[in-house]
């Protein structure tokens, strides 16, 4: 738009100093004139649609330039998610292997508490059984204090 603008311009320049050509010739001085008075409004004219094309380029590299910077914002942002997204991971993968060294942990305590409670039963009944022979053994040995006693 620009550039048809500018083209305008031109061909309304060149058209008003072929008017002033043709005035200097000895064409009328009110058709020179009115001429003239027509081509400064095409003049006028251009200049405002220039100056609308003007301010339109100014938005569009304003909008451009904030979409750049948008962007990049967002670029940004994705590469700290990227690297968020990597460090969960790792993360993820140290507490599954964390986990899995305290299930195994967990699985030995539980087979040292089975062997500790069968051991505390094999205890408990030696223990019993040691009861019942003690108990004999005193009993025996009272009867043979009553039998020395008596002799």
């Amino acid at each position: 738009q620009l550039a048809d603008t500018v083209g305008s311009a031109f061909a309304a320049w060149r058209d008003a100093k072929e008017i002033g050509r043709a005035a200097v010739r000895g064409l009328e001085a009110e058709q020179a004139a009115e001429k003239a008075a027509e081509a400064a409004e095409e003049v006028g004219r251009l200049r405002t649609n220039l100056d609308t094309a003007s301010a339109e380029l100014a938005e569009a590299r304003r909008e451009a330039d904030q979409a750049k910077a948008a962007h990049a914002a967002a670029a940004e942002e994705a590469e700290i998610a990227t690297k968020s997204s990597a460090s969960a991971r790792h993360d993820l993968s140290a507490a599954t292997a964390e986990l899995a060294e305290l299930r195994r942990v967990a699985d030995e305590a539980k087979a040292a508490h089975a062997t500790a409670v069968e051991e505390a039963r094999e205890i408990e009944q030696g223990s019993t059984s040691m009861r019942s022979d003690l108990d004999a053994a005193v009993s025996e040995l009272a009867e043979l204090r009553h039998v020395a006693d008596q002799a």
